[in-house]
């Protein structure tokens, strides 16, 4: 079977399959995104607004009995930054996709009507299904509701009311693969444009399809190696299915990095009442419903998700994760693990983005209109976003926003965006990849804490170390696979060269991961170009550069006039 692309036009009211275009066909996740929206949209376009696009696009890999691949991207223009965006996510929603044949669902138009819509996707067709019962919604309920309606199979992508309100912060959430919708496509406030079409859900059936493999003996033995390489890898094979991700909470304040009290300090005096061996405790003595190591998609070696159980052994929320751990905690000032992910759940279920989310709190506690380490403040500003109050509606719309509205100065964000868990004076790469990056301060971007041959503090090396971990995760995007997982294989390329090969016949051959990402980044930032960035958007907030961070007392001094060569590729 050709590969399909989905259309909709909600302003008419039409669903239509077509043959993928020849042009499309060599691009997958998030280099795929960034071609139709580079080649079909306009990058002046309000985000919010008829014109604009959204982009449902799976890897390269997806539909492959391959490892950890079913990645799902979505891409559109980012209402925080104004530039292009992609976010990430695992789930069901790539696999099932690829079931029924589709490669990418591209989003058009806007549906004024009342009634939310659901667009619901088969190997037969698809069709807007208006559902009056599940508006303004939490994300929870949506998807139990979905479940009934549809069916328990279902891949899903489903926004909360903060989409549906078209705040800033909005994420998009996916089913699982227990039915849980737990993972996010959380950056960029893309749930806001979903919403903002009058689509509060995508649903697609699971399909017959298969992915014809081209070789599959190259394939299978490309497999086997693969699934080796992970186990006999400590981070792969040891650290993350034992602890997943809240294990960098300790390595980030280890280096002086890890946000605290709105990026005031590196390092965070409750840090052990959080790190990742009190999550692997707290979830393997409470026992009940809670998972330390837990897949959050099918054919996943790694298993780094993890379902978090209250004191009574029952599911409070699944993941928590590494970067809501330290921006809804240590950047709160809060070290109650418990608390954190309370907090969590009440994001995931409204829609927000956590990291956002966090940074957006701590500014407002800054400004003195929230107390640092008060569970209780946060706990009510949340429920002030759920009940759509003025104080609610400003923190959902991120962290800039929250900064202009109450007047803060120490604001940390890059292109409109909340910068990720980690600070750029402690850890220098991930300040350009914060700067630089088309997507803004996204670590997705690759943030090099352990990159061995470069010295985290001094202003040197950092540029380059950083466009080659941004290839890199463009290219690990692209093809679909998990960031987490792909550790194991980003130095054996030759790896991912046969699982292309046995799949497509082709591939791009040297260094996959960093040949694909090239493609992406470059054109991401001509979309960017389009869009009316320049060289003045491309820097950490002006503080950073002049503020020492505790307690390495050091600024991001990265010299500006080497960071304008970032793009010199």
């Amino acid at each position: 079977m050709i590969p399909k692309l989905c259309r909709v036009d909600l302003t008419r009211n039409v669903v239509a399959y077509e043959s993928l275009p020849d042009d499309y066909v060599q691009y997958g996740g998030r280099a795929l995104s960034a071609r139709i929206l580079l080649q079909e949209s306009d990058p002046r376009c309000d985000p919010f607004g008829r014109s604009s696009f959204l982009v449902l696009a799976t890897g390269l890999l997806a539909g492959t009995p391959g490892p950890a691949v079913h990645r799902i991207s979505i891409g559109g223009k980012s209402p925080l930054t104004g530039g292009i965006k992609e976010s990430n996510a695992g789930g069901m929603t790539a696999l099932r996709l690829s079931q029924i044949g589709i490669k990418a669902v591209v989003i058009t138009g806007q549906f004024v009507g009342k009634v939310p819509l659901v667009l619901h996707l088969s190997e037969s067709g698809g069709e807007l299904v208006p559902m009056r019962e599940i508006a303004f919604l939490g994300v929870y309920e949506t998807g139990e509701l979905l479940k009934e309606r549809f069916g328990g199979g279902c891949g899903m992508a489903i926004i909360g009311p903060v989409g549906e309100r078209r705040f800033r912060a909005a994420s998009v959430a996916h089913m699982d693969k227990d039915g849980s919708p737990s993972r996010f496509s959380a950056r960029g406030g893309l749930g806001a444009v979903m919403g903002s079409k009058g689509l509060k859900a995508i649903v697609v059936e699971r399909g017959t399809h298969k992915v014809e493999l081209h070789d599959k003996r190259v394939f299978s033995q490309a497999v086997k190696e693969f699934l080796e390489v992970t186990r006999a890898t400590p981070k792969t094979g040891e650290m993350f299915p034992k602890y997943g991700t809240p294990a960098l909470v300790q390595i980030i304040n280890e280096v002086g990095a890890l946000p605290t009290r709105n990026y005031s300090s590196g390092r965070f005096e409750l840090v052990d009442e959080i790190d990742g061996e009190t999550v692997y405790q707290n979830i393997t003595l409470r026992g009940g419903k809670g998972n330390p190591t837990h897949a959050c998609m099918p054919g996943c070696p790694v298993r780094c998700s993890n379902v978090y159980p209250d004191k009574d052994g029952n599911a409070l929320v699944s993941p928590l994760e590494y970067e809501t751990i330290a921006m809804l905690g240590a950047n709160c000032g809060i070290g109650n693990l418990d608390q954190i992910a309370e907090l969590n759940r009440m994001c995931n279920d409204f829609g927000l983005d956590t990291i956002e989310t966090g940074g957006a709190l701590a500014v407002a506690m800054e400004a003195g209109v929230l107390r640092f380490g008060s569970f209780e403040d946060a706990r009510q500003a949340l429920n002030k976003v759920r009940d759509n109050e003025i104080l609610g509606r400003i923190i959902a719309n991120g962290v800039r926003v929250t900064g202009e509205v109450l007047g803060v100065r120490r604001v940390p964000q890059v292109k409109g965006q909340g910068m990720s868990g980690y600070d750029p004076r402690g850890t220098k790469t991930v300040g350009v990849t914060f700067s630089l990056s088309p997507m803004g301060a996204d670590h997705t971007g690759g943030t090099g804490v352990t990159t061995p041959h470069v010295d985290r503090l001094s202003p040197n090396g950092h540029v380059d170390n950083s466009r080659q971990l941004n290839f890199l995760y463009a290219g690990v995007d692209s093809i679909g696979i998990c960031i987490i997982a792909s550790e194991a294989v980003t130095d054996k390329p030759t790896i991912m060269d046969r699982l292309l090969r046995g799949t497509y016949g082709w591939s791009p051959g040297g260094d996959v991961f960093r040949t694909l990402g090239r493609e992406c980044l470059k054109m991401e930032r001509e979309f960017n170009l389009k869009a009316g960035f320049s060289k003045v958007h491309d820097d950490v907030p002006e503080f950073m550069r002049e503020e020492p961070l505790p307690p390495h007392n050091c600024v991001f001094d990265v010299p500006r006039e080497e960071m304008e060569k970032f793009y010199n590729f």
